[in-house]
């Protein structure tokens, strides 16, 4: 064939191997196609496949509307709890245990009971409701069990006729009346009956009364942490210094015993140290040889200072 198109065409011998290789190239690209054609029409074609994928959609629809109906794990399935006991209880005292067995969940027992300890008190049956995700059906269930009243109005109590009497002295208003008392000598009752003071803060009052030996102006009222303008209000109207504060012998204390919160903390040794050097102080004011001492911190510590 190359000799045949090399005389033909007077083609020399390379240009004769080029068109050979030409025609076989072309040759190749005419027949591909139908050869690529033939091998798909023997693939089954994609959309055969459609029966199946229909039924893979279906089985996921199916899925996706049963997986709908199960229930969501979220914060409110910790209050699901089964069904369980019932018998009258107060949630005021009722134990964790108690609780879960009246069908409330270990969850939410613990809730109740941690706002118990925090000071929080169940006064009427609807406070339970108040508790956050507290189970609106299960409160229905229960309501009948809860050994608290309904509300504190007073027409609650009239079903008790003469015997109504005994609730009317139990919120006897008096008996939380605020009255005036001695801020140094006064429990923690006292101050909590004052409006913005908890136990917390009655707490806090009485540790600070403890470290000052005494309060021995109003002002130092101002320095109780915590204290906000309604409770250092009910403070200075209510709580008044009667007994006088402690005092420290400036002569004969000891190191620890000198500590006092308006002291600087290395001032306890120094006053030992200065004892032992010089003797015995004569006048509370010459502690300002002690030069870490401010004059207006010794102002503040002569009410609590005593030579004798």
């Amino acid at each position: 064939m190359r000799k045949w198109i090399r005389d033909y065409f007077g083609f020399s011998q390379k240009e004769a191997n080029g068109t050979v290789v030409l025609l076989i190239i072309m040759l190749l690209m005419a027949f591909i196609p139908l050869l690529i054609r033939d091998l798909w029409k023997e693939q089954k074609p994609f959309y055969s496949q459609e029966p199946a994928l229909d039924e893979v959609l279906a089985q996921l629809k199916t899925t996706e509307k049963e997986r709908k109906q199960w229930p969501k794990h979220n914060d409110s399935d910790k209050n699901i709890a089964t069904a369980s006991q019932r018998f009258h209880f107060n949630p005021n005292t009722v134990s964790v245990d108690s609780l879960q067995m009246l069908g409330i969940s270990k969850y939410m027992a613990k809730r109740i009971d941690n706002y118990r300890h925090k000071g929080g008190k169940f006064r009427v049956k609807k406070d339970l409701k108040k508790m956050y995700g507290f189970p609106e059906e299960l409160y229905t269930q229960l309501y009948g069990y809860i050994a608290l009243p309904d509300s504190f109005e007073r027409k609650q109590y009239a079903r008790f006729g003469r015997d109504s009497s005994r609730f009317k002295r139990n919120f006897d208003k008096n008996k939380f009346a605020v009255v005036a008392f001695d801020v140094n000598t006064a429990d923690s009752t006292a101050f909590i009956r004052l409006k913005g003071i908890g136990e917390r803060t009655a707490q806090r009052i009485l540790r600070y009364r403890e470290k000052l030996g005494g309060f021995v102006s109003k002002d130092q009222y101002r320095e109780i942490y915590g204290l906000d303008s309604l409770a250092l209000a009910q403070m200075l109207e209510y709580a008044h210094i009667q007994t006088p504060a402690h005092k420290i012998k400036l002569n004969t204390a000891t190191e620890q015993e000198l500590k006092h919160p308006y002291m600087p903390y290395k001032l306890p040794k120094l006053i030992v140290n200065y004892r032992e050097q010089h003797g015995a102080f004569t006048k509370i004011e010459d502690l300002q040889q002690i030069k870490i001492l401010k004059s207006t911190d010794l102002e503040k510590l002569k009410p609590y200072l005593s030579l004798d």
